[in-house]
């Protein structure tokens, strides 16, 4: 049983166990990045079709399992088109009933609506 199966959280639980073993790994290394050392920006590409949004859903799963918050985490997601952005971010809920689609929905207006985003170094 994996350690992430433990929590009593049915939607991480779900979001988690969903995932597949190479995704299973690309979460974990990603997690290590993030948690251990302390990397703020990560990049995840592969080829089309591999679950690179599933894996974000999962890092964002295990993000807050490991804090026991829903605290939210600003994921930038960046795509060929807006239709194809809409369906993935819909991918991306862990809770059904967030905010998710809210958002961004231009490139050009990333730096003027978020000043939150800082460089780390």
């Amino acid at each position: 049983m994996e350690p992430w199966t433990t929590n009593s959280d049915e939607h991480l639980c779900k979001a988690l166990a969903s995932l597949k073993d190479f995704q299973k790994a690309t979460v974990d290394h990603l997690f290590d990045l993030f948690t251990k050392q302390n990397r703020r920006r990560l990049l995840v590409a592969d080829e089309v079709g591999l679950g690179k949004t599933i894996v974000a859903k999962g890092l964002i799963a295990k993000l807050i399992e490991k804090h026991n918050s829903i605290t939210p985490y600003r994921v930038i997601y960046i795509c060929s088109n807006q239709v194809l952005a809409r369906s993935n971010v819909k991918k991306l809920q862990i809770y059904k009933n967030s905010n998710a689609e809210e958002g961004i929905d231009r490139i050009t207006l990333l730096g003027r609506e978020s000043s939150e985003i800082s460089d780390p170094s």
